[in-house]
């Protein structure tokens, strides 16, 4: 009975190894660590709108901007990126890119400030496991059209994040 079990794992084992070396990432970040395959190897993409919560969605209202926003301008740079075919259907896709914006309060030594970001998460679409989060910070403006201007600012280097880490052309 030793004999057959032992027979068994040497078999075994060897072909569990071969196969999760054979789905290991083949890059890593700048760290050393590895970047998930799923992402590397990813050629349809879906983009889903998280939106926002009802206090950073009037941050945006008062800017003169909608819940969104984010969602547009991030669609329209990866559609501009080109590296991924955008889909409709996240069933489809081998990732799904999550798009959300929060504007986060905390204390200043004023009194309450808040922090708006942009955060990008990544999934893989057939397990929903997320694989990676990237956050960009909105600089704070006085001005709507320079908040704007910073806020398509964060969406651009969301995008430029994701192409780093892809190991993607600009």
């Amino acid at each position: 009975m030793l004999l057959p079990m032992a027979i068994l794992l040497a078999i075994a084992v060897p072909a569990t190894l071969s196969a999760q070396q054979a789905t290991a990432p083949t890059s890593s970040a700048k760290n050393g660590a590895p970047i998930p395959a799923q992402i590397l190897t990813a050629k349809k993409a879906f983009i889903s709108n998280a939106g926002t919560d009802a206090e950073s969605k009037a941050n945006l209202v008062d800017k003169e901007m909608d819940a969104n926003s984010a969602y547009a301008q991030f669609h329209a740079a990866m559609n501009a990126w080109n590296r991924f075919e955008l889909i409709s259907a996240p069933a489809d896709a081998d990732v799904v890119l999550e798009i959300r914006f929060t504007s986060p309060e905390h204390d200043c030594s004023r009194g309450p400030c808040e922090d708006p970001q942009l955060t990008l998460v990544v999934y893989d679409a057939h397990s929903h496991f997320r694989l990676w989060t990237f956050t960009e910070r909105i600089e704070s403006a006085m001005l709507a059209s320079t908040w704007k201007k910073n806020f398509s600012t964060a969406v651009e280097s969301l995008v430029l994040d994701f192409k780093q880490l892809t190991n993607s052309p600009s």
